[in-house]
């Protein structure tokens, strides 16, 4: 059984690169292979992000600050090691970081994963903390808070540490399939425009034992709970994760697909409105993609048993570099040239 995994680092690079001259670099990291000896090993934690304090809120527009929690922002941490090769998946329910961010947490972290192999993922959440500096008072006040960010590095690597730590023999299944997008995701701009599939790993203890982590993959702007709503919250992915954790324990992690220009949730009549049915209509979006994510891995267990569970998957990575061309003038600005 081969498992691929691909996990599309949708974010916003730094403006302020000074490396390539005229252009973006989205993703910079080097190619490599992974073995196929030896067994599955997996861990996996978890661990709150929520900001103390009030902050600017990110999405939306400025000058946007938040008005208490809603629900807790979250880090979640699955690694997998196989065959001398050892990967980390971190998932932040964060509208994104900064590319200097991502290095320097690669760096913070390299004693434990090799930099090149620990992939930062952010949910691209509007109802967290400005990460990016886009959401203040442009162009006198950023709408980043340093202290936090310095907080989150912190948080990051302490939770790959316990994820190490619990580290087991497992194995996998990875099962997909392809959604009625009617009351869960639509395109705004260009209707019917949209990727309809859900992804899962299913990783649990070796010999059919406990759920270690479930992953989920889909493409969905989390903005379910829209403007007018201002306490911090991780929106619909909370929802879809904690309904599979009560249905299969572990530790669930959300990952945004194509959110594309734009997939949004496709809520009721009068969400955008009333901040009471958006709440409503967030979580029952968010239970509905957790429910689908479990009806799959039923389903193909039922199919196929314990043999669709693979102790022994071939773990390999791949990455290459992605030069973005900046013809956007105001960043040609914010860069001095």
């Amino acid at each position: 059984m081969v498992v691929v995994l691909a996990v599309l680092t949708s974010g916003c690079a730094s403006p302020f690169e000074r490396d390539l001259p005229g252009r973006l670099p989205l993703l910079a990291v080097h190619v490599a292979g992974g073995g196929d000896a030896g067994w599955l090993r997996v861990g996996a934690a978890s661990a709150p992000i929520t900001p103390s304090g009030q902050v600017y809120l990110a999405g939306f527009s400025i000058n946007r600050t938040s008005q208490g929690v809603r629900d807790d922002l979250w880090c979640r941490v699955v690694v997998l090691e196989r065959g001398g090769l050892r990967l980390a998946l971190v998932a932040l329910d964060l509208i994104g970081i900064q590319g200097d961010d991502v290095e320097r947490l690669r760096q913070a972290v390299s004693r434990r994963v090799a930099p090149e192999n620990l992939v930062i993922h952010c949910t691209h959440n509007h109802h967290g903390p400005d990460t990016l500096g886009l959401w203040g008072i442009p162009p006198f006040i950023s709408g980043r808070d340093e202290a936090y960010m310095e907080e989150l590095a912190g948080v990051v690597a302490a939770t790959l540490d316990r994820a190490l730590a619990s580290m087991r023999r497992a194995e996998v299944l990875a099962v997909s399939g392809v959604l009625d997008p009617r009351g869960l995701a639509r395109n705004l701009r260009r209707p019917g425009l949209l990727d309809r599939e859900l992804s899962v790993l299913h990783l649990r203890e070796r010999g059919g034992g406990d759920t270690i982590a479930t992953l989920l993959n889909f493409g969905c702007h989390p903005e379910a709970l829209w403007r007018r709503q201002r306490q911090i919250s991780s929106d619909f992915p909370g929802h879809a994760r904690a309904e599979v954790e009560r249905r299969l324990g572990g530790t669930a992690l959300f990952f945004s697909g194509a959110l594309g220009a734009m997939v949004t949730p496709d809520r009721k009549q009068g969400a955008r409105d009333d901040p009471d049915l958006a709440d409503a209509e967030c979580r029952r979006i968010g239970t509905r993609l957790g429910r689908e994510a479990v009806a799959l891995i039923d389903a193909a267990t039922a199919a196929g048993g314990a043999n669709r569970y693979d102790p022994q998957p071939r773990l390999s990575r791949l990455a290459i570099t992605v030069p973005i061309p900046m013809d956007n003038i105001y960043l040609r600005l914010a860069r001095g040239r």
